[in-house]
């Protein structure tokens, strides 16, 4: 592995995959990237809430704003899970905290555009346990992304 991509949210599954991915990294000197998500309803929303508490005239730093808190979320949470493991695999690994933006529909599309854009060729991500109809109604990000990658996914459930 060159690098990785955990798409990570904060729940306990994804604090076990990242440790996952932290001892596979370790063993192959790889680079990892944690990205949290953030869905355009999350970010329309947080852009109304810094409206209604200051006026900001220049919108990209609002954007700025809500994608560093992600990013800073996503950061804080790989330090939790990287302060389980000793100094030898800590100063192994290098973490790096990104944040994106999908629309509705569209996170997988998403997980893949960042997954190229970090030259990524592995991608661990947690799928989400449905039932074949609501695979077919809603579809299933995990799915998706390990029919599309064209490289590694390792796939844990919550």
């Amino acid at each position: 592995m060159k690098n990785g991509l955990v798409v990570l949210e904060d729940t306990e599954g994804h604090r076990d995959l990242l440790r996952e991915a932290v001892d596979y990294a370790a063993g192959t000197d790889a680079e990892l990237y944690v990205l949290s998500l953030v869905s355009t309803d999350e970010f329309d929303e947080a852009i109304e809430t810094l409206d209604a508490i200051r006026s900001v005239e220049d919108s990209s730093y609002r954007s700025d704003a809500i994608l560093t808190a992600a990013r800073n979320d996503a950061e804080e949470i790989a330090n939790d899970v990287l302060a389980d493991f000793d100094d030898g695999v800590r100063d192994e690994v290098t973490i790096s905290a990104i944040a994106a933006v999908f629309e509705e529909g569209a996170r997988a599309d998403t997980i893949l555009e960042v997954a190229a854009d970090t030259d990524c060729d592995h991608v661990f991500i947690v799928g989400q346990n449905r039932s074949p109809t609501g695979k077919v109604i809603f579809g299933n990000v995990a799915q998706q992304v390990i029919l599309n990658f064209e490289g590694y996914v390792t796939m844990t459930t919550e």
